[in-house]
C-alpha cells in the first residue's frame, strides 16, 4: 500500500542520507547546538539519556532547557511532528522543558517553539512552512525567543505586585 508521505529533498541545503533515527537526531542536535553557537548562545548538552532536553542554551547567565526534534518526511503539504518523550511515549512533565527546536530536514528550517504553546495538550503538532498563517508560523526561524529568560516574566509579576494599589489601578496623581 502507498503511502503519501514524501521526501521533500530536492535543492535541500543539508541532504539527509540517514536512515537510523538514533543517528539522525544527534546529527539534527548538532545542528542546533552550532546555529545556537552561531548566534552567540552558550550551549550545553547534558550528559547521557535521562534528561527532558537534548541542550541548554545560555544567555546572560540565565540557562533554557531545549528539546530538540526533526522530520523528513511531509504529509501532503505539511509535516507531522510528535512531541512526546522518547522510548516512553508520554507527554513532557511541565517545568522541565522550556522550548522544542523543531528542524524540517529538506526545508532547512527550524522552528523554536516555547513549550507553553505546545503543552501537554499535544503529543503531535503539524508545521505546514508554506502556507500563510499557520498556527506555528510565528515560531519559523525564532531564535530570538532563547535570548529572552525566565525571570522575565516574573520580574514583571513581581514589580507589579510592588507598586502601589493607586498605580495597579491605573490612577494618576498629580503634584
Amino acid at each position: 500500500m502507498g503511502s503519501n508521505r514524501k521526501f521533500v529533498g530536492k535543492g535541500c541545503a543539508l541532504p539527509c542520507h540517514i536512515k537510523d533515527h538514533k543517528q539522525r537526531g544527534q546529527w539534527v542536535e548538532l545542528l542546533f547546538m552550532a546555529r545556537a553557537a552561531q548566534y552567540g548562545l552558550g550551549v550545553a548538552k547534558p550528559l547521557g539519556d535521562w534528561e527532558y532536553y537534548d541542550a541548554a542554551v545560555q544567555h546572560r547567565g540565565r540557562f533554557l532547557s531545549v528539546q530538540v526534534k526533526s522530520v523528513m518526511y511531509r504529509e501532503h503539504r505539511s509535516y507531522q511532528v510528535n512531541v512526546i518523550a522518547g522510548r516512553n511515549h508520554r507527554l513532557y512533565p511541565t517545568n522541565r522543558l522550556d522550548y522544542f527546536a523543531i528542524y524540517l530536514i529538506p526545508h532547512d528550517l527550524w522552528y523554536i517553539i516555547p513549550y507553553s504553546a505546545i503543552g501537554r495538550a499535544h503529543e503531535c503538532i503539524t508545521l505546514a512552512p508554506d502556507m500563510k498563517g499557520h498556527k506555528y508560523e510565528r515560531y519559523k526561524e525564532a531564535w530570538h525567543l532563547l535570548f529572552r529568560t525566565r525571570t522575565r516574566k516574573r520580574r514583571r509579576i513581581i514589580v507589579n505586585s510592588l507598586q502601589a494599589p493607586h498605580q495597579q489601578a491605573g490612577v494618576r496623581l498629580g503634584r
